[in-house]
């Protein structure tokens, strides 16, 4: 993604960890990201830096998920075994959780 956009993508890649955290320094600022796996869920902590946009890809733990951002539900549209959705600046707590009450799909 070119760099005068703006945006930034955070799409973990889990393949056998079961959790991680680290901080990238872009030219906007520095981003943070940790994540963890649990059963029926996938946890994280984002930080966004001030002036730019973040494109998410998470993994869904189950063929239904739902967002929950900072406490509440959010919007998100699945493409395959992902939860994707775009943020502004700041910093988020939240979870890719299992919805037990959604249809199979």
């Amino acid at each position: 993604m070119p760099a005068t956009s703006r945006r930034i993508l955070i799409e973990p890649r889990l393949g056998d960890l079961t959790s991680a955290e680290g901080v990238v320094g872009t030219e906007f600022g520095a981003v943070t990201v940790a994540w963890s796996v649990e059963p029926e869920r996938f946890r994280f902590r984002f930080v966004v830096p001030v002036g730019t946009t973040a494109i998410v890809h998470l993994p869904c733990p189950a063929k239904n998920c739902e967002l929950k951002l900072n406490g509440r539900t959010h919007d998100a549209r699945t493409e395959g075994r992902h939860l994707c959705f775009d943020l502004p600046a700041g910093r988020y707590d939240g979870a890719a959780v299992m919805d037990r009450s959604a249809p199979s799909r």
